[in-house]
């Protein structure tokens, strides 16, 4: 799943490829930040709050066992078919702002997917060493990648 504001360098896709799991997550910055991170919160089960980031030490690959249960962002992953094939439907859902779930699941449609995935067993890798361009961190508007240098 790729963001329509994230560029991909050259090669990216083959690496989160080459690391061969269910669920592969690439690093990027977050809206109104500069430096790339991961989005991926332990479950504060309060709707519109995240509890403390997860850490992940720079170039390490990181399966998060230990973390119960877990949300990711959905800016640049790669998920197998294998898992789809496990989840149930609809995969995604914006259920934030509805009442009428329970607080556990009130959450964006990237944290769903993340709790649907974790109760059915996936735990996602998340990879330093795979980073992408979120454009909305840079304030290039799409067309205009003229002089984007990758450093």
């Amino acid at each position: 799943m790729l963001d329509s504001d994230i560029v991909m360098p050259q090669g990216t896709l083959q690496r989160m490829l080459s690391v061969d799991k269910e669920i592969v997550v690439a690093k990027y910055a977050e809206k109104g930040k500069m430096e790339a991170s991961y989005h991926c919160y332990h479950h504060s089960q309060v709707p519109f709050r995240r509890d403390p980031k997860v850490e992940v030490r720079p170039g390490e690959r990181r399966e998060l066992k230990d973390v119960d249960p877990m949300l990711f962002g959905l800016g640049c992953v790669l998920v197998k078919k294998e898992v789809f094939e496990q989840l149930e439907k609809p995969y995604f859902k914006f259920t934030i702002s509805d009442e009428r779930v329970d607080d556990y699941l009130r959450v964006s449609e990237d944290f769903l997917f993340a709790l649907k995935c974790h109760h059915a067993g996936f735990r996602p890798v998340f990879c330093d060493d795979i980073e992408v361009l979120h454009l909305a961190t840079v304030g290039i508007r799409p067309g205009k990648l003229e002089g984007i240098e990758w450093v």
